[in-house]
């Protein structure tokens, strides 16, 4: 590959989910973005030679040929301004590249006139928001995926369908779906993290603190049919939706837009837009997906475009 690719963003549990086929390569790196992000007061008020340091401090390597650092949401601040000039200084004709991976509403913080001022390329999981904020060049990719090993759990029980996830927007959606389900005849493994004390808890749903993903991947091992229920307006396609594919399994999804998506088939995916849309004879019936689009979601892939676009 021609460029030495860095991540710069918090890391946290699910990026080796999304990142794992890349992790060991040699011209690959995660770094943690800053923790502290100059304030726009400091910014007039320390030396330029103070702030040169520090962004020293964060990333100095000695690189032999083009580099490309690649950025998340969470560094789209005002105060990220001295980092981003610093990289265009320190490495001549590196290349900068944001992925939005959550949608822009959900990130007041964001300062999007940073990407036109830094940025060669601009990605994000969701095509809504790249046709209402096109005037900064968004371009649609993809949330990545690195296929897991599901480890074997025998005091685990099988399922029909299988959810779980925060409650935030959707818990009228998720406990009618529940509902309809379960008086429907089907066995439902749903689980709901962190459901506020204010929140009458529906009985049959379990009310969790959380779940590593290792055991939430021996829930999808065990079930038919995963749920996915989107959040507000976002249009993008979640994991679970990876998760369906690479590991061969049904889905019940309120995204219409997956009926678009060269992937789609409906034998796989059932879209609603209410419960009681919902057939359990596309649960039920013997169809079994094969896993697929492994490769096309592995973050492989991902560097191979950012090669294409970038030149």
């Amino acid at each position: 590959m021609k460029y030495h690719y860095v991540f710069m963003s918090k890391w946290d549990h699910l990026n080796g989910v999304i990142y794992g086929d890349i992790l060991n390569l040699e011209n690959v790196e995660f770094l943690d973005a800053p923790e502290n992000n100059w304030s726009i007061k400091l910014l007039k008020l320390v030396p330029a030679p103070l702030k040169s340091l520090w962004n020293k401090k964060f990333y100095d390597r000695d690189i032999a040929g083009p580099i490309c650092f690649i950025f998340r949401m969470s560094s789209m601040l005002k105060g990220r301004e001295p980092l981003f000039r610093y990289l265009k200084r320190r490495y001549n004709g590196c290349k900068l590249v944001a992925y939005l991976g959550d949608v822009v509403s959900s990130r007041a913080y964001a300062d999007l006139s940073l990407l036109d001022t830094y940025f060669d390329l601009v990605l994000s999981f969701d095509k809504k928001d790249c046709e209402l904020y096109k005037q900064h060049h968004l371009i649609y990719y993809p949330t990545m995926y690195s296929k897991q090993a599901i480890t074997g759990n025998a005091l685990l029980a099988g399922s029909d369908v299988f959810f779980c996830g925060k409650a935030k927007d959707r818990y009228e959606c998720i406990t009618a779906i529940y509902r309809r389900l379960v008086d429907a005849g089907m066995n439902c493994d749903f689980n709901i993290a962190r459901l506020c004390s204010d929140v009458e808890p529906v009985h049959g749903i379990k009310n969790i603190d959380g779940m590593d993903y290792g055991e939430y991947l021996q829930h999808v091992g065990k079930t038919k049919c995963l749920l996915d229920v989107l959040q507000g307006s976002s249009v993008g396609f979640t994991l679970r939706v990876w998760e369906a594919l690479v590991y061969g399994k049904k889905m019940i999804t309120t995204n219409k837009e997956i009926m678009n998506a060269p992937f789609y088939d409906a034998r796989q995916f059932q879209c609603i837009n209410s419960p009681q849309d919902i057939d359990v004879n596309f649960i039920a019936n013997e169809f079994q997906p094969a896993p697929r689009y492994i490769e096309e979601l592995s973050p492989l892939n991902f560097l191979r475009f950012l090669e294409s676009r970038l030149g």
